[in-house]
């Protein structure tokens, strides 16, 4: 009878590992869905308002107050990818991927630099009168906020390409 107490304790501790592999398992689906669903809306409503809703509004309530309707779009796309990027970064630490780690790292940087660009373009808005305060220079820093967006539309896409 001696060998009954170890060999209840070797199942107990075959249980116990046993539900703590299915526990990680677990972990490791929901931050899959989280980072595909947290992807999907961010990436997603980027790319539909970018290349359908900017040209639709445009034909219909014209091109300039269209481009106030995409500031304050912009402003909600810009805290979705920083909720989104938070979410990334737990898969970029559970996955331990150098290539992931890059991407987001890149992607968090662009977001960095698109908020700042952000509050660069509203200073030059007047959005109650719809007017732009300094048109020469806001279409330059308009088309680097441009540029920076598809760079981190990029890096996303190879994200969750290689995820």
């Amino acid at each position: 009878m001696p060998d009954a107490p170890s060999t209840s304790r070797s199942l107990n501790g075959e249980t116990q590992a046993v539900t703590s592999i299915t526990y990680h398992r677990w972990f490791r689906v929901l931050l899959l869905y989280l980072v595909v669903v947290s992807w999907a809306f961010w990436m997603g409503g980027f790319s539909f308002y970018f290349g359908v809703v900017i040209r639709v509004g445009g034909e219909i309530v014209g091109d300039s107050s269209q481009g106030f309707i995409t500031q304050g779009v912009t402003l909600w796309l810009n805290r979705i990818g920083l909720i989104a990027l938070g979410v990334f970064l737990c898969q970029v630490w559970v996955s331990k991927n150098r290539w992931l780690a890059l991407l987001w790292a890149a992607m968090a940087i662009e977001q960095g630099i698109l908020m700042t660009l952000h509050r660069m373009l509203d200073r030059m808005l007047d959005g109650p009168n719809q007017a732009i305060l300094d048109a020469a220079r806001f279409p330059v820093w308009h088309e680097w906020y441009e540029f920076n967006s598809a760079i981190q539309w990029l890096a996303a896409m190879v994200f969750i390409g290689i995820l």
